[in-house]
């Protein structure tokens, strides 16, 4: 009776050892699974405010083309409001940059909803990763030319002539103080997009190693506890 005693307090002292390793292996990948999840958070409220800028860019760029459009008079014309060496490209860059990141960060927001702990991780890491750098490309880009052209002497955009003549009050459009301020909104946020959707692709390179990690280090895991039942 000692002796079955004796054995199943020994059995019962190799389980609780073996529930205390596994417990003890585990913890690593608890750790990193929380910081998995505290990456996706800050991704995904990056990502917000990214899309939600570029909604502001297109917002007031596309207003701005607009306006030009409604208000630009043939070169013939006595009281041209818009010079006559004019580039509006610019302006069309930001019109489209900012289009570009909201259909990308959207795609890249969606995917970012799907289990990224399971078997598709490299799936949700392609979905993840491509629009971003897609949307840091476009962002990039549409700041450089922008910034080329509206340094030239030789041409305005509708930033450099409008706040030129957004002292000048004008009853009807184009409205140069209201543009020029438009115009310096959208392209401090367009500036701001490059930084942020940076961040966005080292936090999701970050969060999709992790999550490889945590995902091929479960398996282990549970092939310990077998024995132990």
């Amino acid at each position: 009776m000692s002796s079955n005693a004796d054995t199943m307090s020994e059995s019962k002292h190799q389980m609780n050892s073996s529930d205390f390793e596994v417990d003890s292996h585990d913890l690593p990948s608890q750790s990193k699974a929380k910081t998995v999840h505290l990456l996706d958070t800050v991704r995904t409220a990056l990502t917000a405010v990214s899309i939600l800028s570029a909604i502001t860019i297109l917002a007031t760029s596309a207003d701005a083309l607009s306006i030009y459009q409604a208000t630009h008079l043939p070169e013939d014309h006595l009281l041209p409001l818009w010079p006559a060496a004019f580039n509006i490209r610019p302006t069309i860059a930001l019109v489209v940059c900012s289009t570009i990141v909201v259909v990308a960060s959207a795609i890249s927001l969606g995917f970012g909803k799907t289990k990224t702990l399971g078997n598709q991780v490299s799936v949700a890491a392609i979905a993840i990763l491509v629009p971003t750098v897609v949307s840091l490309t476009a962002a990039i880009i549409a700041i450089s030319f922008f910034y080329t052209v509206n340094g030239s002497v030789e041409v305005d955009t509708v930033q450099s002539w409008s706040c030129q003549w957004r002292d000048v009050s004008m009853s009807t459009r184009p409205h140069f103080g209201t543009l020029c301020r438009q115009s310096q909104a959208s392209t401090g946020l367009a500036v701001a997009l490059v930084p942020i959707q940076a961040i966005i692709l080292g936090v999701s390179a970050v969060e999709m190693v992790l999550a490889k990690a945590v995902n091929s280090a479960s398996v282990p895991s549970r092939k310990t506890a077998s024995p132990g039942f």
